[in-house]
């Protein structure tokens, strides 16, 4: 977080910010950390609903995980008869930056369709037109996206994993589409304290593929 005593350009300070992060792109198959080891009628029929903390680190900031941008989601996951495929619910609101707990929200909750949950535990979570507040963020500008998707597998009952794609339109046009941008997903302890996510949290081996357009 940057402090001076001119008047603040957000565009120029987002664009000086991108020029100081690394550019590295991970691959989303170079781990298998988070390769569930139970089936997803497992984790279907255990206790998947809750208050999870989540985390995103696009290409943008690639190596970077003290740049990752925190939500907190309200979740209920129930499963479809025959235990193999489910649905979710979500209601997400964004998290200040650097959060220590999921209280520290920054904007209101917003809620989501529901969302079908394939029987190999993938969703595709399509959140549209998303404004992040500047709050969340370390330069503290509002950053509006478009086509905002997480590709997203269910690890287990206390985990999940996304490949993150969207189109940034403001303060700059960015292209967030290609690759590279992934986020974590953990289930918040009864006290709701966060633990920072690590940069080898930041990948999702299995994600599902991108929907096609009609």
């Amino acid at each position: 977080m940057r402090q001076g005593t001119g008047c603040v350009d957000p565009k120029t300070d987002y664009e000086d910010y991108l020029a100081r992060v690394p550019t590295t792109v991970f691959d989303a198959g170079a781990s298998d950390a988070n390769t569930p080891a139970v089936a997803c009628s497992t984790i279907l029929a255990g206790n998947g609903s809750g208050t999870f903390y989540g985390a995103c680190l696009t290409s943008a900031s690639a190596g970077d995980p003290s740049a990752a941008i925190y939500a907190v989601l309200h979740e209920t996951v129930t499963a479809n008869p025959g235990g193999t495929t489910g649905q979710m619910m979500i209601s997400q609101a964004y998290l200040q930056e650097h959060p220590t707990n999921v209280s520290q929200t920054v904007n209101a909750f917003v809620d989501y369709p529901a969302l079908p949950i394939s029987s190999d535990c993938t969703y595709v979570f399509v959140a549209g037109d998303v404004t992040i507040p500047g709050a969340a963020n370390s330069d503290m500008v509002d950053l509006v996206l478009t086509g905002t998707t997480y590709l997203s597998k269910l690890l287990s009952d206390n985990t999940a994993c996304a490949a993150f794609s969207a189109t940034l339109t403001a303060p700059i046009s960015l292209d967030l589409t290609m690759g590279g941008s992934y986020c974590a997903f953990q289930r918040a302890p009864a006290d709701g304290t966060i633990t920072p996510f690590t940069l080898a949290d930041f990948t999702c081996p299995g994600a599902p593929p991108a929907p096609t357009s009609p």
